[in-house]
Formats: structure tokens, sequence, C-alpha cells
């Protein structure tokens, strides 16, 4: 009998655990504050509806909703300085989905950057760029906005 022939079946079980292991579906709810002081605020989102909303806060409070296939969804959140930076993106072919409500404090300064799904502003006293490539903008009560939307 051959190596090949020996070696076969476990790897074949192999892959197919792994396979499976990145099939497996992931659907989650978070909810945070980011108590550093933000000045600013950096979202790149791939997929997904994203809502900024001016406030009374002195926080930021993020509420995001995941959904996609575990090893297709790529998070970041970092605060550095005093921008807070929230990234949303889906690696590979598998499609993943990242819903964000964020509430800011009043002259906080936004930049969007989003792929696929709508995009809702309101009540934003800070300076506001937005850029939309495929998807609704929705906006009330703002200030001072640059808006792009691509195709929406």
């Amino acid at each position: 009998m051959s190596i090949t022939k020996l070696l076969a079946p476990p790897m074949a079980a192999i892959l197919l655990t792994m396979g499976l292991a990145s099939c497996t579906p992931v659907d989650r709810d978070e909810v945070f504050d980011v108590e550093e002081p933000i000045e600013r605020v950096v979202i790149q989102l791939d997929h997904g509806d994203l809502t900024i909303i001016g406030s009374d806060r002195d926080d930021v409070l993020v509420e995001r909703s995941v959904q996609g296939w575990k090893g297709s969804i790529d998070l970041e959140t970092r605060v550095e300085d005093d921008t807070l930076t929230l990234r949303a993106g889906c690696e590979g072919p598998m499609r993943c989905d990242v819903n964000m409500v964020i509430e800011v404090p009043a002259g906080v300064e936004v930049s969007v950057q989003s792929g696929e799904g709508d995009v809702e502003l309101v009540d934003l006293t800070g300076v506001v760029d937005v850029v939309v490539s495929d998807g609704d903008l929705d906006t009330r009560g703002l200030e001072k906005a640059e808006l792009y939307s691509h195709r929406g």
C-alpha cells in the first residue's frame, strides 16, 4: 500500500474539519462604551448599515451586530490619541454584515467610508466627512458636512 493511500483518509478528515470550522455561522450583538476622550471617530465598513447619532453623552456608545461566518469577519476597534477607529470587513469569499449604531458626544468629528449598506447621520454638530459607495445616505440635523454618495 502506498503512503498516499495511507495518508489520504486522515488528511481528508483534517481538511473536512478545518472546512466545517470555517463554515460555522456567527450571529452576535455587542454593546460597549469608549470612555477615553474622543475628538474624532473614523469608521470603515465593508457591508452593513450604519447609524451615527449626536448626543449629550460624554463617551461614545457602540452597538454592533455581526452576522457572517467564522473566519470571514475582520473587526478592529482602536483608540489612538483622541481618535476612535472602528473597522469592519469581510475576508475571503464568504459574505458578512456588520450593522452599527453609534452615539457620539457633541462636536466630535466623524469620518465614514461605507462600502455596501445604508448610512444614517442624525444631529451631528462636528465636522462630518462621508463616502457611501453603494447604499442610501440619510441625514438630519447636520451642522458641518461633506457628503458623497456613489450609487445609492
